[in-house]
């Protein structure tokens, strides 16, 4: 993953990092005058990446989250740059938890996927039980149709001596 920053409003980006830490995040998020335009970006690939950027003077923060190709932004900004410093964080190690907070439409579209999926899970659990009672039924009369061929042949055996 790599870390990217922007300074001032003509985003001069440089790349600070290939492979950024928690405390490296921390100090450089820490180093910038956010009374002026700022962004830092966390890339894990093209279409895989994180942006806060904004000021607190004026126009107020924002996160820019790209997932597969699709850009979301963040319904509720952070508020401060502390704020900002966790969510970079999160995403660098993975923990989604900061989109529930906020990114509304990301976190509605993940549950509607998940909903989708057990639904689906749900319908295929259904359809191997069905196959499995049909299964123990064809088992248990075979289990019975080779019991009574072998009592019948030995009360013949037993009868009739053969």
């Amino acid at each position: 993953m790599k870390l990217v920053l922007g300074k001032g409003w003509d985003i001069a980006e440089e790349q600070v990092s290939d492979n950024p830490t928690e405390h490296l995040i921390e100090e450089v998020v820490n180093s910038l005058d956010w009374q002026n335009f700022n962004s830092i970006t966390l890339v894990k690939n093209n279409v895989n990446w994180l942006s806060v950027s904004g000021n607190i003077s004026n126009d107020g923060l924002a996160i820019v989250i790209e997932e597969d190709g699709t850009s979301n932004v963040s319904e509720r900004p952070p508020e401060t740059i502390d704020e900002l410093i966790k969510i970079l964080q999160a995403y660098l190690q993975g923990d989604e938890q900061f989109k529930i907070t906020y990114f509304d439409s990301i976190t509605k579209s993940q549950l509607e996927k998940k909903l989708k999926e057990n639904e689906l899970r749900k319908v295929v659990y259904e359809s191997q039980r069905t196959i499995n009672r049909r299964n123990n039924i064809v088992a248990v009369a075979a289990a019975i149709v080779i019991v009574s061929i072998f009592s019948i042949i030995l009360y013949f055996w037993y009868h009739y001596k053969l």
